[in-house]
């Protein structure tokens, strides 16, 4: 199967996430987030959730809203990150990083915007469960790079698939 460039990739996502309604983006929106929240409870139920990352969605990117969570999972630590590019990371140290799926792969390889921004906060936060939000529309092939750090999970409307390594 032949695969596209990250570039390529995004033009394509681009064009699929324009042409959402904002009725399919919202119900596809709040399923995602559901997904999230069960996913989520057993991470609770493990004992895997106490310090949580969260980003702060970007609607004209078609990003799920995550800023319920804090309400849901009274008992756990939530910052939130604003993507700015060249923003400062955080301080902290989280079990649990969820970032949004502007595209992703079969490999659980992640697609932003360009520039590896979440790439490099994830290296700075080892051992933490990288959970990455978003549609099935999102999922698309493409080459990864080397620098590129895979998502441990994948949440979307439909499913929540663990990335086996």
């Amino acid at each position: 199967m032949s695969t596209l460039s990250k570039q390529q990739a995004r033009h394509i996502l681009i064009r699929k996430l324009k042409a959402l309604s904002d009725h399919q983006y919202n119900t596809y929106s709040s399923l995602s987030f559901n997904n999230l929240v069960t996913t989520l409870r057993d991470l609770q139920n493990q004992r895997l959730l106490r310090n949580v990352l969260i980003y702060i969605a970007q609607k004209q990117w078609r990003e799920v809203d995550v800023s319920n969570l804090q309400y849901i999972f009274t008992e756990t630590s939530f910052d939130s990150v604003s993507f700015i590019p060249y923003a400062m990371f955080p301080n902290g140290k989280y079990d649990v990083v969820i970032a949004p799926l502007f595209g992703f792969n079969s490999e659980g390889y992640r697609l932003g915007h360009g520039g590896g921004w979440y790439d490099q906060l994830f290296s700075d936060q080892e051992g933490a469960i990288k959970i990455g939000v978003g549609f099935e529309c999102n999922h698309i092939a493409f080459d990864h790079e080397n620098h590129d750090i895979p998502m441990d999970l994948i949440v979307t409307e439909l499913n929540c698939i663990s990335i086996n390594r």
